[in-house]
């Protein structure tokens, strides 16, 4: 059998609130779909963050809606658990999809049953076993080390495990489990939630994740890979790159140590050539010999880019040091950056513990019960 593995199309997504970047992942989107289609593959899967959002817009909906039509026309089920950003309060919008029969969703609690332990259930297509977890953050170690297998898999001459999790193999600082937390016994584990390609071996198995579809921020741009779908066949066990267009972004970083803002203006500047429809983004480093990053002419820079025809243009000065500013300590977690960074303002100890609590609670998915013990919290905290 063949399938086709894709993830993180963060569909309603827009960088730079241009509309034409939005416009990228659907295009993005379909192109996944039209491979599926014209390799006449037997499944899809999607491991998370088809959304951007757990509450997209009507249009990304509607969108999503139009190309899932064209796999199902063509009979091609297309299975998908959950990502990080396809949740919000009221669950998931992908179960309007599974109810509507465009999808599998094997996050759905029908897929499983917990007791002491989670059993993943699971979904037989032909001689193939699919299950997965969903994109959960919370209390996530605990439960793959309490998930169990159907028993019945053993059958299956193909067995696909999907999670949305970054594992200890791609990297420490940011992974959400160990590797080693996965379940054994799986030919294919499709990951989704880490943006670019990465594969190793797992057990008897591989572990792959096909990376985003499109660049979704300015870490995402600055890695030189280019995206892609996959191809596995079964049978053979190749993994085949099938790659999507995607427009063209150019990143410029360049040493500016020593320089002054005109120079730094001039050298941006230089760098810009005529390139329709791309996007443009500067990283300039270094200190600075005299004036003030500030003095960059970042008006004359997009002026420029403008007229050679690029879609936007963005200058990024974080980088840049003035000629006396101390560089910010970076710590492990970003909210110490961030608690941090108010102690160098001169924000009293009482301000930065409620910023510290407030910024706890930003990105956690809170249930209205939930909701109201962190705004009491706060207020306990900002009463004092």
């Amino acid at each position: 059998m063949i399938f086709l593995h894709f993830s993180d199309t963060h569909l309603g997504k827009t960088n730079y609130k241009l509309k034409e970047r939005e416009e990228d992942y659907y295009n993005a989107f379909e192109q996944c779909v039209n491979i599926a289609i014209e390799k006449k593959v037997d499944f899809v899967i999607h491991t998370g963050d088809l959304f951007d959002q757990g509450n997209p817009t009507h249009k990304s909906i509607i969108n999503c809606i139009r190309q899932l039509s064209k796999l199902k026309n063509a009979n091609i089920p297309l299975f998908i658990i959950a990502g990080s950003h396809d949740m919000s309060i009221d669950e998931t919008v992908i179960s309007i999809l599974e109810e509507i029969e465009l999808v599998t969703n094997l996050s759905n609690p029908k897929y499983y049953e917990t007791n002491q332990k989670i059993l993943l259930k699971g979904k037989f297509y032909k001689n193939v076993f699919l299950c997965g977890i969903a994109g959960r953050q919370a209390n996530i170690k605990e439960i793959f080390e309490n998930v169990e297998i159907n028993p019945e898999s053993v059958n299956a001459d193909y067995k696909i495990f999907m999670f949305h999790h970054t594992i200890s193999d791609i990297s420490t600082k940011f992974m959400d489990i160990p590797t080693n937390l996965l379940p054994k016994g799986f030919d294919y584990y499709a990951g989704g939630h880490w943006h670019t390609n990465f594969k190793t071996k797992y057990d008897t198995g591989i572990i792959q994740y096909s990376g985003s579809t499109e660049y979704t921020d300015i870490t995402d741009m600055e890695i030189p890979q280019k995206k892609q779908a996959l191809l596995i066949n079964t049978m053979t066990k190749t993994i085949t790159p099938m790659f999507i267009k995607t427009r063209e972004i150019i990143i410029e970083k360049f040493d500016c140590e020593n320089m002054i803002p005109k120079q730094v203006t001039q050298k941006c500047l230089s760098l810009i050539k005529n390139k329709p429809y791309a996007l443009i983004i500067f990283r300039p480093f270094g200190r600075l010999k005299e004036g003030s990053k500030n003095m960059v002419d970042r008006q004359l820079i997009r002026e420029k880019a403008k007229e050679n025809n690029y879609l936007h243009c963005k200058v990024y000065l974080t980088d840049l040091l003035n000629p006396q500013e101390k560089k910010l300590r970076l710590l492990r977690h970003s909210k110490n950056i961030e608690l941090d960074y108010l102690k160098t303002k001169g924000y009293s100890q009482k301000e930065i513990e409620l910023a510290k609590i407030i910024i706890g609670t930003l990105g956690t998915i809170l249930k209205k019960d939930g909701l109201e013990k962190a705004t009491q919290k706060i207020m306990a905290e900002f009463e004092k």
